[in-house]
């Protein structure tokens, strides 16, 4: 096995090997498998894939999976773990400027990644250029209107539900929205931490290097889990997403995601 980066060096970027509370395993395997309902039998792309652990999980739906990054580390880390899946190809590739012609993948997916892009409205242009007819555009994003938000110093901008999906229809998207992982709403543990983590924000006091980080989640989650190499069923609890129409009030839900369906030109 060659030898692979330190999931360390990975400040912002899912790798495999970085050490998560159980409930952020449980939104990995809640983005892929809410995203392989859209994906059966169809072609796909996933855009800022990472460490690639959830590509195998697409792939024993979809008909292929291709996934990019512009990291040259994580495209080596998925290639690796990826080798022996005929379906799946690994590219290096800048979401602003997607490699690929013009109406070749049915799904395209952007987890987690849209407020680390300086001009998401490129990325959401360059999707549709490259999604056939019909085609369906997948957007998750942590919502910042949730009660807990916490910002990064890397991003550029966090849009929110509305801002998206108003985005997505500029661009030729008909959008539904839905959210998943409410706030606690009673544990007296669950709402101190809840506490100490609008403090910490507030304070500006949330490190940013991926050890400091797990330190600060061992002191208030306890036992951390590697991220594993690839998603599995069973591997945490799922959360079912729920349309955001539901709810008047978006605050209490950490995640959102934005399903687009293209519309054809008349």
């Amino acid at each position: 096995m060659p030898k692979m980066p330190d999931p360390s060096e990975f400040p912002i970027t899912e790798v495999p090997g970085q050490r998560v509370t159980e409930g952020q395993l449980s939104e990995f395997y809640t983005r892929y498998r809410f995203a392989s309902t859209y994906c059966r039998g169809k072609a796909v792309l996933e855009v800022a894939c990472g460490g690639g652990q959830g590509l195998r999980y697409l792939a024993r739906v979809a008909q292929r999976v291709v996934g990019t990054d512009i990291d040259p580390r994580a495209t080596r880390m998925s290639a690796y773990y990826c080798r022996d899946w005929i379906n799946i190809a690994i590219q290096l590739a800048d979401a602003h400027l997607l490699p690929y012609k013009r109406n070749i993948f049915d799904v395209v997916i952007l987890f987690d990644t849209i407020y680390f892009l300086h001009n998401p409205d490129q990325f959401i242009r360059e999707a549709r250029r490259t999604l056939k007819d019909d085609g369906t555009l997948l957007i998750s994003s942590v919502n910042p209107k949730w009660s807990d938000f916490n910002p990064s110093p890397y991003t550029f901008k966090y849009l929110n539900h509305s801002e998206l999906q108003s985005l997505m229809a500029y661009e030729g998207f008909e959008t539904d929205l839905f959210a998943a992982f409410s706030s606690p709403q009673g544990g007296k543990m669950d709402l101190l931490t809840s506490f100490f983590r609008r403090l910490a924000s507030k304070l500006r006091l949330i490190p940013t290097s991926i050890r400091a980080k797990e330190l600060l989640k061992r002191i208030f989650y306890g036992t951390l889990t590697p991220v594993p190499l690839e998603i599995t069923d069973l591997m945490a609890p799922y959360c079912e997403p729920v349309p955001l129409s539901y709810f008047p009030d978006s605050r209490q839900f950490k995640i959102f995601y934005a399903v687009g369906r293209k519309l054809c030109k008349p």
